[in-house]
């Protein structure tokens, strides 16, 4: 059960990412979507350090075999 909380928190990490790089070039044509950049961007570092503390919960899991 350990790795469920990683997926999501590495899934949601990427959608971050993914959704970062389309607001960034959306903004070459429609400036209100920087809002959106700087939003995602505060939230990139939060989302990265879930991802780790979760894969070090994996890492620390007894193996189920």
């Amino acid at each position: 059960m350990a790795l469920k909380p990683a997926q999501d928190a590495l899934g949601t990490h990427n959608d971050i990412v993914v959704a970062l790089a389309r607001y960034r070039a959306a903004a070459e044509a429609d400036p209100r979507a920087w809002f959106a950049v700087g939003w995602l961007t505060a939230r990139l570092r939060h989302t990265a350090a879930e991802s780790c503390r979760t894969l070090r919960h994996v890492d620390e899991a007894a193996a189920f075999w």
